[in-house]
């Protein structure tokens, strides 16, 4: 799923009625979601390495150099670095155990918004925030829409509503946080 898929998807989670309708506004949002979740938890991304794909480099989107971790089928750890095309490569001996799987940091602030291809358990808080974000940006434009044709507003959230679901969502987002496996840290 891309990022554009997920703010389409937080778009029909509007109700009574998405009034918000700045394009710009709205990918500032799914900006502010997706880097959220990347500050408060992080996420990586692993691939199968094969042989000559380790000798070679293999190119991955949006890695950190820093943090790359690659082990072996029995859990050996192998040094791995990005060149500077962009291409991951590891480096083994006569021991490695095949096939290696390398893993590494996914920059979900810079994912092309219509290409970049999210890691699957980003998508569901991530969403969540997002929809949240948008309902705060949405509730004056509903709430004057409701009170000039003389309905009643008693329905919608407060602004208090909506700060502590974003407080609440932050602080599931803060109890996932991803932890480092130990190699990452110390290569």
């Amino acid at each position: 799923m891309t990022p554009s898929d997920l703010l389409e998807r937080a778009k029909t989670l509007i109700a009574p009625q998405l009034l918000v309708d700045n394009d710009t506004l709205l990918q500032s949002l799914l900006y502010k979601a997706l880097g959220e979740y990347q500050s408060r938890v992080g996420s990586t991304q692993s691939v199968q390495v094969s042989a000559l794909e380790a000798a070679e480099g293999f190119p991955v989107a949006f890695t950190h150099n820093d943090f790359i971790v690659a082990t072996d089928r029995e859990g050996e750890p192998y040094a791995a670095y990005v060149d500077g095309t962009g291409r991951i490569h590891v480096e083994t001996d006569d021991y490695c155990q095949w096939p290696i799987t390398a893993s590494y940091l996914v920059d979900l602030r810079q994912l092309d918004f219509d290409t970049g291809v999210m890691p699957k358990d980003v998508f569901q808080v991530t969403l969540d925030y997002l929809k949240v974000l948008i309902d705060r940006e949405n509730l004056p434009r509903v709430r004057a829409a409701y009170e000039s044709s003389q309905l009643s507003t008693d329905f919608l959230p407060t602004y208090d509503d909506i700060r502590a679901e974003l407080e609440r969502i932050e602080t599931r987002m803060s109890e996932m946080t991803m932890l480092l496996p130990a190699v990452m840290v110390v290569s």
